[in-house]
């Protein structure tokens, strides 16, 4: 009822223009961060745990929308603040979601994280920024990994990174840095290859074997990386290459 009579009364306000851009923009930033609030302030009722979830994925997607609005709709901010803002508010969901032991927060905090590229578009796009911006995302994917076994996380966040980076990949040509495209994903990799591993390695459990599964197509995506990056650069180190990635395998069975 709550959500449907302020709902009503924004339209209202709306198309009467009682509220300008900036104000609805405000409006939205405020109303996710007091429902982000409430749902953080509700984290000790195990009672009604599905409504702190709720606040909190509200408040989640008021904050995405409104920076979306305020980049995209009414152009207040740049894509490179929009794109800092959104990585900002991926942030404050996850630390969020650790500290309430929501797993849905933090699915919703990752999954915004990952539409924010897609979001937030530049007219001349920098792999360079969408690779750091991965390493980012995904580093605090490890970071959660750290305190909570939530595996269906680390499945959303290596699933969105490849899609994300498919359409980089794909250009044609010599890349335009190429060692900057290869230690950001060289960085990937062995976030995606530690991340499923972290929590059964600490707690000497065995890892599920969709984990290990994700460990062996990380190493199959990554190759397939860097190979199309070589191949156009530096076709000498291809073999090299796969030796080092087959012994960084052979290390990673042993210790597992």
């Amino acid at each position: 009822a709550i959500v449907f009579a302020l709902g009503f009364l924004l339209r209202w306000t709306f198309q009467n223009n009682l509220i300008g851009p900036a104000g609805r923009v405000g409006l939205g930033i405020a109303a996710g961060i007091g429902l982000l609030a409430a749902g953080f302030g509700l984290r000790h009722r195990r009672d009604i745990a599905y409504l702190s979830e709720g606040f909190a994925g509200g408040g989640l997607a008021c904050l995405y929308l409104s920076l979306y609005a305020a980049h995209q709709v009414y152009g207040f901010v740049g894509p490179r603040s929009a794109f800092a803002l959104m990585g900002a508010v991926t942030l404050l969901g996850a630390m969020v979601s650790v500290v309430t032991d929501r797993q849905a927060t933090a699915v919703l905090s990752v999954l915004g994280g990952l539409l924010t590229p897609i979001l937030v578009t530049a007219e001349h796009p920098d792999e360079r920024v969408l690779l750091a911006y991965l390493v980012v995302l995904d580093l605090l994917v490890l970071g959660i990994a750290r305190f909570k076994a939530w595996p269906g996380l680390n499945r959303l966040a290596w699933a969105g990174s490849v899609i994300l980076c498919v359409p980089v990949l794909n250009a044609a040509g010599v890349p335009p840095h190429p060692q900057v495209r290869l230690l950001l994903l060289t960085v990937l990799f062995a976030a995606f290859a530690a991340v499923p591993l972290l929590r059964p390695w600490l707690d000497r459990v065995t890892a599920e074997p969709i984990d290990l599964g994700l460990v062996l197509g990380n190493g199959a995506v990554y190759f397939g990386a860097v190979y199309s990056t070589l191949e156009h650069w530096k076709p000498s180190w291809e073999a090299p290459f796969a030796v080092l990635l087959a012994a960084a395998y052979v290390v990673l069975a042993l210790v597992h």
